[in-house]
């Protein structure tokens, strides 16, 4: 295992707003908005905005590193599961993003899985705001991490038993490749957008139902790391209500 593998830790924050009394929760909780804001920056100037509503119940997996100031996030992304936006009446957020800035038929098939997911009683979640600090982009372990950040979307959505997920890959960071290689695919014949928080940028609204081979088999290699992870806040109990 290599020294900077070694100064590594996972750190999961779920559901913040029920926790915002603890200290640790509320300074983790503005690490992690810090950090996605930094990214965003580098990107987008001041314009994006990657943060909203959905932070403050969502599950916030990061890839910390640990210094002598503490631990300090290096990869960072959220996960906004279906059941607590309708615990809290806010829309999910892709079809907000198809409403804006997409096609009838990609809103259309977002709805249809969001139904299948409501009547199976199963979870599903979009994540998103993925950010890793600008000086790590381009370092010696920048392969490492991502398939570290690939490995936490494996066991978060194995261990909280999220079975079928959404994001969108932005097309000039081509991000999208690197989801299809996941085991996505597109959401609809139609699933290209302009992303409406992102200055337009062109996007494809994907969805995972199981992780391709490949994604497993390296994912595997950081279970160690996984189960060793630092959790704040509760694993939220998934309240899905049939479709009526």
């Amino acid at each position: 295992m290599s020294s900077f593998l070694k100064s590594l830790r996972i750190v999961v924050l779920n559901n913040a707003c029920n926790y915002f009394e603890d200290k640790d929760v509320r300074n983790t909780f503005g690490k992690f908005l810090a950090t996605k804001r930094s990214g965003y920056n580098k990107e987008y100037m001041d314009s994006a905005l990657p943060f909203d509503t959905t932070d403050f119940f969502s599950t916030h997996l990061a890839i910390c590193q640990d210094t002598k100031d503490g631990l300090n996030p290096i990869c960072v992304y959220k996960s906004v599961p279906l059941s607590l936006c309708r615990k809290h009446n806010v829309e999910f957020c892709p079809l907000t993003l198809i409403e804006k800035g997409g096609s009838s038929e990609c809103h259309a098939s977002i709805q249809t899985i969001v139904k299948n997911c409501l009547k199976k009683k199963t979870e599903l979640s979009y994540d998103c705001s993925w950010t890793v600090v600008p000086e790590f982009r381009k370092s010696e372990h920048s392969i490492m991490l991502r398939e570290l950040a690939m490995a936490l979307g494996y066991w978060h959505h194995h261990d909280y038993n999220i079975p079928e997920w959404m994001t969108c890959g932005i097309l000039r960071m081509k991000t999208d490749k690197f989801f299809f290689k996941m085991g996505h695919h597109a959401i609809s014949s139609k699933p290209i957008f302009k992303h409406p928080c992102l200055n337009g940028e062109e996007a494809v609204m994907v969805h995972l139902e199981k992780f391709s081979r490949w994604a497993t088999d390296i994912s595997m290699g950081y279970q160690n790391l996984w189960e060793n992870r630092l959790e704040l806040g509760d694993i939220y109990e998934i309240e899905i209500a049939a479709a009526a």
